[in-house]
């Protein structure tokens, strides 16, 4: 039988019509449809309340709440993550100016560029300016991430346990082993056991624990090589390549411990291992292991890098006014005589790309600042 000659065509239209593919995301895993649904759940519970004291941002901030309600990004905050990985970062941290239930306008937080340890303010999260100014700039909460409220403290059988400050980043895990949900604490991310009423979206105060310090600061990053002072003390350590182990499981090593935590606060001695209680201001861990006496080594000095040899210099003061490149004010120097490059002109000002956890760029009227002879 001879076929209509529209058959053939509308045949042939339909072979080469494009297939619809599904989202990457429509298609889950029975884990990762299982962690979705907890994650939103989670959110929805965090939903509402009033922000203040501090948050911890993911990703860069905005110059301006505009800019915030205009991005198209997707959310940053509250995410699933994989908890097989000891090791985790979380964002900046930033303290709250306001609250509209929509954005938030903040100020960030000096950070710890060159130092081993990026809780020695007490907080939780790094500061967000590692150069040294401090602004005020615009997030969308959906960028926030969920956070302790209060202490949380869990003890095993095994005599281990650990013990988390407010600030600590709360996400949900993506294979949960005993139900918790994943803290990230002092470079460490793993499971714990976390009450709702524990976590939000900001926390209110630092409240960080005690941390002994047997070994000289000064011998970390900073130090000169023609330093007379007296060499670093002995201190009992984690042993490096021996197991630490928390709740019956192995936990990890030295080498994925800050240096505050590989300091042992105090050790109760068993047959055959250790009871070690380690601390940095946001987690205190007792886990079983082995100690051993060392010196932290130290290295030679740093400072502002990237400037050309043939490159002018300009020294900003403390104190001086920086503006975004729209005109709007931003913040200020907090340092002492910040030198920096020749950055860009716009207008009567000279514009740097700086460490300050916002995209854009900070400017300063270019008579407020001198160039280096």
């Amino acid at each position: 039988m001879k076929l209509p000659p529209l058959l053939p065509l509308c045949a042939w239209l339909v072979l080469s019509a494009p297939r619809p593919t599904l989202a990457a995301d429509a298609v889950k895993t029975p884990a990762e449809a299982a962690a979705e649904k907890r994650r939103v759940e989670l959110a929805k519970g965090l939903e509402g309340a009033k922000l203040k004291g501090f948050v911890v941002l993911s990703g860069d901030a905005f110059a301006t709440r505009k800019a915030a309600l205009d991005s198209k990004a997707p959310p940053r905050g509250l995410t699933i993550v994989d908890t097989s990985s000891r090791t985790g970062r979380s964002g900046s941290v930033w303290k709250v100016l306001s609250d509209d239930g929509q954005t938030l306008h903040i100020e960030s937080l000096p950070g710890d560029r060159y130092g081993d340890s990026p809780t020695a303010s007490g907080h939780c999260s790094d500061g967000a300016a590692q150069d040294p100014f401090r602004v005020r700039a615009h997030a969308r909460r959906a960028d926030l991430q969920a956070v302790l409220v209060k202490p949380v403290k869990e003890d095993f059988a095994d005599g281990t346990g650990f013990e988390l400050a407010p600030g600590v980043v709360v996400d949900v895990p993506l294979l949960p082993l005993r139900g918790g949900l994943a803290v990230t604490a002092s470079g460490l991310r793993f499971e714990a056991k976390v009450p709702l009423s524990a976590i939000g979206f900001s926390y209110a105060a630092v409240e960080s624990f005690p941390v002994k310090r047997a070994r000289n600061e000064w011998t970390g990053i900073g130090a000169t090589f023609d330093d007379t002072r007296p060499p670093a003390p002995k201190y009992s350590s984690v042993a490096d390549n021996v197991p630490i182990y928390l709740n019956d499981e192995v936990f990890g090593t030295a080498r994925e411990l800050i240096p505050d935590l590989r300091e042992v606060q105090s050790t109760v001695s068993r047959t055959d291992e250790e009871l070690l209680e380690l601390s940095s201001p946001c987690l205190r861990l007792r886990v079983l292991g082995r100690s051993a006496s060392g010196r932290l080594g130290g290295g030679g000095a740093v400072g502002l890098g990237g400037l050309g040899l043939r490159e002018k210099r300009y020294a900003i003061s403390k104190g001086s006014t920086a503006y975004y490149p729209d005109g709007s004010l931003a913040g200020e120097a907090t340092g002492g005589k910040t030198v920096l490059g020749e950055g860009t002109e716009i207008g009567n000002r000279r514009c740097y790309r700086l460490a300050v956890g916002v995209a854009e760029m900070l400017c300063f009227a270019s008579a407020s600042i001198d160039e280096v002879k």
